[in-house]
Order: structure tokens, then C-alpha cells, then sequence
């Protein structure tokens, strides 16, 4: 059985996406391009690989989350070391390096 194949265009309609963010899709996700006989210059895909990259995987939920900890818990560390903040004053960053310069000259 012949695959189904449908343009660029008719899978980024579908998608809702641009031409340019097909195309970047397609590159990301390693599609198979094929050509058009009939014009060279048409871009077609396998409709059905295409539906099997969309399908959302079940492992994807679980990555994020383990991330989310992860950042979480650096971002605790950061607090303990720091004092309570996460980040410095910039002004105060700049002040300081400015007079360790100035007293540097």
C-alpha cells in the first residue's frame, strides 16, 4: 500500500502552523521529505509519519516535573547560601565595583 503523502502547506493548515514553523518541525522532529514528481520544488510528507511524531508521549510529563524539582531544590540551596536572597542588589553590585576601582586608580 502507496503512502499517503500531503504538502507542506496542506500540514502546516492542518497544524495551524506557518510555513516557516513547518519546516522547522519537520527538520526537528526528522521527518522524511519527499518531492513531488509532477514539481520538484513541492515539499511532501508521509501523512501517517507525520500523525506518529505528533502523538504526545506519556514520558513527557515526567521529565518536566523532575526538572521542575531539580530547579526547585538549586534554587533553595541558593537561599541557604546567600542569606535569603536570591540575587544581589545591582546597584549595589555596581557601587562596590565602582569604588574598587576608583580606590584601585
Amino acid at each position: 500500500m502507496g503512502k499517503r503523502l500531503i504538502s507542506m502547506k496542506e500540514a502546516a493548515e492542518e497544524l495551524g502552523l506557518s510555513k516557516a514553523a513547518m519546516s522547522r518541525l519537520v527538520r526537528r522532529l526528522g521527518l522524511t521529505i519527499f518531492r513531488s514528481p509532477r514539481d520538484r520544488r513541492q515539499k511532501l510528507l508521509d501523512k501517517e509519519e507525520l500523525a506518529k511524531a505528533m502523538e504526545p508521549k506519556p514520558e513527557r510529563g515526567v521529565i518536566p516535573a523532575l526538572a521542575i524539582e531539580r530547579a526547585r531544590e538549586f534554587q533553595r540551596r541558593l537561599l541557604r547560601q546567600r542569606k535569603g536572597k536570591l540575587l544581589e542588589d545591582s546597584a549595589e553590585l555596581i557601587r562596590s565595583a565602582r569604588e574598587e576601582r576608583s580606590e584601585a586608580l
